[in-house]
C-alpha cells in the first residue's frame, strides 16, 4: 500500500477539488467518502504517542504524570471512532467532546472532530479543528497536509502553499503532499510554475502508478510551455491513460496535443476513444466536430 499508516490522514477525507485552471480542466484526485471512514485521528495516534509529542514540545514536561489521562482520552476517541463508522454521529460527537473536556490541547481530539465534521459536510468546522490541531503541534505532517488540502479546496492559495510546504518539509517522501503543493503553486500564479513542475515531477517519481499524478504533471507542462514541454506532456498523458484507460479528460487533451504536433491519426484515435468513455455532451460534440474536420482534410 502506497500510503503508510503514519500518514493515514491524507486518505482520510474525501475532498473534490473544484478549482478552475487557466489553461485546462482539472480532474481531481479520486477520494471517496469511504476513505474518510479510515479516520483522521488514527494517523496522529500512529505516531509514538504522547512520548513523541513531548519530544516535539507539544506536551509540557510538567505533565509527565498525565499519561494515564491520555490513555483514557485515547480510549474515548476509539469509542467515538467506532460510533462514527456506524454512522451514529451524535453519539460519536459526544465522545469527542468528552475527550475535549478532559484535555483541550490534545491534537488527536481535534483531528477526530475534523474527521466527523467533514463526514457530515461541515467544512468550516472541520477547518477550525485542523487549525487548532496545527496550532497545538505544527510538526505533524499529516495535519499540515490535510490542512493544506482544505485551504486548496477553498481557494485560499497562500495558506495552502504555506501548509503544504510545511508538510513536504516534514515528510518529503510523501508523494501526495508534493502533488497538492504542485497544484497550489499552479493555481496561485504563473510565477510559481517552475515550482509546480518540480513538485509534480517529484510526485510522479514517488507515486509512479498514480494516473492522476501523471495527468496533472502533463497539465503543468502545458501551462509552462517551454521547449520540450509539449512532448513531455504527451508522454505524461500517455502514461496516465495506460494506468487508467477510462480517463476522459486525459484522452481529450492528448488528442489536442497530438493535433498540435501534427500527429493527426493519433489525435483521431485518442478522440474516438474519448467519445467511448466520456459522459460530457458538450465536449463530445466539440470532438465530433474536430473529427469531422480531420476527415474532410484527409
Amino acid at each position: 500500500m502506497l500510503l503508510n499508516r503514519r500518514i493515514g490522514l491524507l486518505i482520510g477525507l474525501g475532498i473534490a477539488i473544484a478549482l478552475i485552471m487557466l489553461i485546462v480542466l482539472v480532474t481531481p484526485i479520486r477520494y471517496t467518502l469511504g476513505d474518510a471512514l479510515l479516520s483522521l485521528w488514527r494517523g496522529v495516534l500512529d505516531l509514538p504517542g504522547v512520548a513523541w509529542l513531548r519530544e516535539q514540545g507539544a506536551v509540557d514536561a510538567a505533565e509527565q504524570g498525565s499519561s494515564v489521562g491520555v490513555e483514557m482520552i485515547d480510549a474515548i476517541l476509539e469509542k467515538g471512532h467506532e460510533l462514527q463508522q456506524q454512522e451514529v454521529y451524535d453519539e460519536a460527537l459526544k465522545r469527542y467532546r468528552e475527550a475535549l473536556r478532559l484535555k483541550e490541547d490534545y491534537a488527536p481530539t481535534h483531528v477526530a472532530l475534523a474527521s466527523l465534521y467533514m463526514q457530515r459536510g461541515m467544512e468550516d468546522e472541520a477547518l477550525q479543528e485542523l487549525e487548532r490541531a496545527a496550532a497545538i503541534d505544527p510538526d505533524i505532517p499529516l495535519v499540515m497536509g490535510q490542512l493544506g488540502r482544505l485551504y486548496l479546496k477553498r481557494d485560499e492559495l497562500d495558506k495552502a502553499v504555506s501548509a503544504l510546504e510545511r508538510a513536504v518539509a516534514l515528510d518529503p517522501e510523501e508523494a501526495l503532499y508534493r502533488y497538492f503543493l504542485g497544484m497550489a503553486y499552479h493555481y496561485r500564479s504563473y510565477a510559481d510554475i517552475e515550482r509546480a513542475v518540480q513538485q509534480m515531477e517529484m510526485a510522479a517519481k514517488l507515486r509512479p502508478e498514480d494516473a492522476d499524478v501523471h495527468y496533472h504533471l502533463a497539465m503543468v507542462y502545458v501551462r509552462r510551455g517551454d521547449e520540450g514541454d509539449q512532448e513531455a506532456a504527451i508522454k505524461a498523458l500517455e502514461r496516465s491513460i495506460e494506468l487508467d484507460p477510462q480517463q476522459a479528460n486525459a484522452l481529450f487533451y492528448l488528442g489536442q496535443l497530438y493535433w498540435q504536433a501534427d500527429r493527426t491519426q493519433a489525435a483521431a484515435a485518442a478522440w474516438r476513444r474519448f467519445l467511448e468513455v466520456s459522459d460530457d455532451p458538450e465536449r463530445k460534440a466539440q470532438v465530433e466536430r474536430a473529427l469531422a474536420s480531420l476527415k474532410q482534410g484527409s
